[in-house]
């Protein structure tokens, strides 16, 4: 591995930040040109500089970089700002039954395409990859529903303008951030809760436990869907292959998130405008993950997604059951909150071991709703798995 000397203030290339472990193979560095391609190696899609790169701008909207808390009086702590927040369901059948989460997501983007008669943006199934595709028609956008459990990058034609050209996109939260740290005039942006990105080795990995290791035969991976959670499940053109719960394929691709998932703080979609999430039940003080009619919990952070969330449910694309139950809602997801409270800690144990980590503002206020207890112990376990698992080594810094 060739050796770069990097601390946390010097001003990175794509490659650069690929190599210190900090790159979430958004793709967003494609879409502006300062990157020319993605080379398939190890660990996933590494970005190539463009003889275009903008080192300023880069700094200045990448994810591996920086992350940057909204400006916004509205302050609801680990969650996030929002204006309201609902427990909700597509009303179309199929679109809950086929979505990973109540099918919201993929009824707003429905709406939003046909009010507009622009087209939307999500991530596609392609195989062994998925991409971040244009949707033109009902049917198309109905082919991106389901999770995607691996990066899931932009086409390799496609430009900034031909995102900001459409009428809502749901990206990542990073790729949002990343987006919005450069546009003051976007899309719709909807966004979800976050777990990380399993990189592409532990996705691979995870098709090969399944006893499947003729990689080109698969044509379909499902991660959610067709149920709630749903089944992550494993196709060629003729049937499935194979199937696992919610809990064995997470189980599996959880252990394997990118290096740069492990210290995120913003995890669920801050700087969007709609986020979606999932309110799972509660049985003996877990989530429970039995398969269930679809539910989303939506997040209305700003009033663009204010507006086209009424005007989905006025369209009647959308039921609504109720507000949101807060503290239920925490109770469920209190991993992901524990994990955006300890993310300065982390970040720290990142630096500490590899010389670099991301510069985060705004965040220092999540130290506060977790224990002094917690922090150390996250700090203290981030630098096991950095020294461990990290690409780059202090002793190559």
């Amino acid at each position: 591995m060739k050796k770069i000397r990097i601390s946390a203030r010097k001003i990175l290339s794509p490659e650069e930040v690929y190599d210190a472990g900090l790159c979430s193979e958004c793709g967003v560095c494609g879409l502006y040109g300062d990157a020319s391609g993605f080379e398939d190696v190890d660990f996933g899609l590494k970005p190539i500089n463009s003889t275009n790169l903008v080192l300023p701008r880069f700094n200045n909207y990448c994810p591996g970089v920086r992350v940057d808390a909204p400006r916004t009086k509205l302050d609801k702590s680990s969650l996030g700002p929002y204006l309201e927040a609902y427990a909700c369901f597509a009303s179309d059948e199929e679109l809950r039954y086929g979505g990973a989460s109540g099918g919201v997501l993929t009824a707003l983007l429905i709406h939003s395409m046909q009010s507009s008669e622009n087209p939307v943006l999500s991530a596609q199934d392609m195989g062994m990859t998925a991409v971040q595709k244009l949707s033109y028609s009902m049917e198309e956008v109905t082919r991106t529903q389901g999770s995607q459990y691996r990066p899931t990058p932009f086409m390799s034609n496609s430009n900034i303008s031909d995102l900001l050209n459409t009428s809502a996109a749901v990206l990542r939260p990073c790729q949002v951030s990343a987006i919005s740290n450069v546009e003051v005039q976007t899309p719709l942006l909807i966004s979800f809760y976050c777990a990380g990105v399993p990189s592409r080795s532990t996705f691979e990995g995870l098709i090969k436990h399944m006893g499947i290791n003729d990689l080109d035969q698969i044509h379909s991976v499902r991660f959610r869907g067709r149920g709630w959670p749903g089944k992550f499940q494993v196709e060629n053109r003729n049937q499935v292959l194979a199937k696992l719960t919610y809990e064995e394929s997470w189980g599996y691709l959880g252990k394997g998130v990118l290096e740069r998932c492990n210290i995120c703080p913003d995890a669920i979609g801050d700087k969007a405008d709609i986020v979606g999430a999932d309110p799972w039940s509660i049985i003996d003080g877990r989530p429970s993950f039995e398969e269930s009619p679809g539910v989303t919990a939506i997040f209305l952070r700003t009033e663009k997604g204010k507006k086209a969330f009424d005007n989905a449910v006025k369209a009647g694309k959308i039921i609504v059951m109720n507000p949101l139950n807060i503290e239920s809602f925490i109770s469920v997801q209190k991993h992901q909150f524990r994990r955006r409270g300890t993310s300065i800690a982390r970040n720290l144990a990142h630096i500490l071991i590899t010389g670099y980590g991301l510069r985060i503002k705004g965040y220092s206020k999540q130290l506060l709703t977790v224990s002094p207890w917690e922090i150390l112990r996250d700090f203290l376990r981030s630098l096991r798995k950095f020294r461990n698992n990290s690409r780059i080594k202090s002793s190559e810094i």
